[in-house]
């Protein structure tokens, strides 16, 4: 019997750098590190005998973790730009300014839910909430989104552009509306991200007339999901970007 390729992805934030490990459609194993431990990415590479790796960021462009495994893998590793041939089309009028992590988002939401009407709506620092069409016969489109401050920006923003907001956790009691101003601020970041997507759901599945389904991810994906907890179609997958990019790596290998 075969055995299963194994695939490294790598998703470099600004601050972190996560490696997702996939053996065939399988996801083995995540890690974070910092982007500056490159004895520690070298050993980790190591030890998981990968097959071909692809590479996502939306830090510097010039990365010495990228110049490694460039060097590693040569043609095995594919890096996502604004050019890299995808498995769906794009509706966005500058696509070179288009983040790479969004475009991984929405194809990790394709893959995992094939034929369906999306919202992928990645909470993390920024909010992003884009739109995916998947009509019949017909390619996916990936038709553009919004994009505002994360819940934690919006409580930092209130606690350092006024003289008396306290610095509010994202986490703790919801309730519908706050009855004190710790609550009242909470209650404004985090039901405010989350009537965001509500309105963009909404909008989409009465233009479409179909059932939509709202794909969560980022680090406040499960603060908006208990916030969006009347919604019927809501799935959270923390790897969405990691699936995303592995089935870009697969696209990209069979149309080269």
């Amino acid at each position: 019997m075969k055995q299963s390729r194994r695939i490294l992805v790598f998703d470099r934030g600004n601050t972190r750098l996560k490696i997702t490990l996939f053996e065939g459609s399988v996801l083995i194993n995540t890690t974070v590190i910092a982007p500056e431990c490159l004895a520690e990415l070298v050993a980790l590479v190591e030890f998981s005998c990968p097959d071909g790796a692809i590479w996502c960021s939306v830090g510097p462009a010039e990365d010495p973790l990228l110049d490694y495994l460039r060097s590693l893998f040569g043609p095995r590793l594919k890096q996502l730009t604004s050019t890299t041939a995808l498995p769906f089309d794009i509706r966005y009028g500058t696509r070179n300014t288009l983040g790479v992590d969004r475009v991984a988002a929405v194809a990790g939401a394709i893959s995992l839910w094939p034929g369906q009407q999306l919202v992928v709506a990645d909470a993390g620092t920024a909010l992003t909430i884009d739109m995916v069409s998947q009509l019949p016969e017909e390619s996916p489109v990936f038709l553009g989104g919004n994009i505002s401050p994360g819940v934690s920006m919006r409580l930092r923003s209130l606690h350092e552009h006024t003289a008396r907001l306290p610095l509010v956790s994202p986490a703790g009691e919801l309730p519908v509306w706050g009855h004190d101003t710790v609550t009242a601020l909470r209650c404004g970041a985090v039901r405010g991200a989350a009537a965001e997507i509500k309105v963009i759901h909404d909008k989409f599945e009465a233009q479409t007339h179909c059932p939509v389904r709202i794909a969560l991810t980022g680090g406040d994906a499960a603060l908006l999901a208990a916030a969006l907890d009347d919604c019927m179609l809501l799935s959270q997958e923390a790897e969405l970007v990691a699936y995303g990019l592995l089935s870009i790596y697969e696209y990209t290998e069979n149309n080269e």
